[in-house]
């Protein structure tokens, strides 16, 4: 029994949705999305069937597959999902050679870890704003003088636009000691943030109250093993003389039918 629940682990970690489900989707996003020709479009597109595939599979898996687990015995059961896997595997490796492929960059979390940081190191700066310059003045008096306009990006170069407290992050205290004299980089990451991990910061702020409302959808929707045990204490014959009676794992199948519905409006 240790074994059964080890591997079943193993599964959900390495194959399951821990894996497969977050990293599909933003690499099928990946192979539509063109920075210099964007397509929003097809993008928008993608991800509407996505969604439908995603949902139509589950059905067909707590459907045609339960049925087939209850009637033919768990070889054919399990037999089928193998098969499945292996030539979509296949499938998805024959054409590896034309996919996007984008090199790694930084961690995110790191970089979010940086923002709080150095916020957190300046948290005891002043910041002046007049017409044309930003003034930081630092806790031991020292400070930096910059210019800010409209917010552009060129050649990777970011202007500030109207800036608050919310950029404290990215603001140079002392020029000779923050910024590396031969390439122009932060000496120190952790105390000197670029504004593109500063607003990456922000939008995962944003998202945090849309993020937090699937908590609940998630944990209504999950509950497969509870619905399966009930469904065992029903009849679930169609018609009363029929020997022909549903599976009680394909009574999960009635919680996607909201999906759909939400999906398509």
């Amino acid at each position: 029994m240790a074994i059964l629940y080890f591997s079943l682990a193993i599964i959900s970690l390495g194959s399951g949705s821990g894996s497969l489900l977050p990293c599909s989707l933003a690499f099928g996003a990946d192979q539509l999305h063109n920075k210099d020709n964007p397509n929003d479009k097809a993008l928008q597109g993608f991800f509407n069937w996505y969604y439908v595939g995603s949902g139509s599979a589950t059905l067909l898996g707590l459907t045609l597959l339960v049925y087939a687990q209850d009637a033919y015995g768990w070889e054919i059961g399990l037999g089928v999902p193998a098969f499945l896997i292996l030539f979509s595997t296949l499938l998805f490796l024959l054409p590896s050679s034309s996919y996007v492929k984008h090199e790694p960059e930084s961690s995110l979390l790191v970089g979010c870890f940086r923002v709080v940081v150095a916020a957190v190191r300046k948290v005891a700066a002043r910041v002046e704003i007049d017409d044309e310059f930003v003034n930081l003045v630092g806790a031991d008096g020292g400070g930096g003088r910059f210019f800010h306009g409209r917010v552009g990006f060129d050649d990777g170069f970011v202007m500030m636009s109207y800036p608050t407290h919310n950029f404290r992050a990215c603001f140079i205290a002392n020029p000779e000691t923050d910024i590396n004299p031969a390439d122009g980089s932060a000496t120190d990451p952790w105390n000197l943030c670029t504004m593109e991990e500063v607003e990456a910061v922000k939008s995962i702020l944003r998202v945090l109250p849309i993020w937090s409302t699937g908590i609940l959808f998630n944990v209504s929707v999950t509950q497969y093993s509870l619905i399966t045990l009930q469904a065992e204490t029903m009849n679930r014959r169609i018609f009363p003389n029929s020997s022909f009676q549903i599976p009680s794992g394909s009574l999960n199948s009635f919680s996607l039918f909201d999906q759909f519905k939400a999906r398509r409006h």
